[in-house]
């Protein structure tokens, strides 16, 4: 594996891992909105939903430009 690849994989993996943080705060806090009627968590959940988005979108960034490496 070249070093291009290597850092690829790393940060792959912590995207992942935002990703997974993301979608479970973002379920809570949608949870805690609806318990409780607070329109202002619907705001925030939606807020790192937009982010888990971007962060899915950097996944596939990623995968492309593996794929593209010689």
């Amino acid at each position: 594996m070249r070093w291009e690849e290597i850092e690829n994989l790393k940060k792959f993996k912590q995207i992942k891992k935002d990703i997974a943080s993301l979608t479970r705060l973002t379920d809570k806090l949608a949870q805690k909105a609806e318990d409780h009627g607070d329109m202002t968590l619907i705001a925030s959940s939606n807020a790192l939903h937009r982010t888990e988005k971007e962060k899915i979108a950097q996944v596939d960034n990623l995968k492309k430009a593996s794929l593209e490496c010689p």
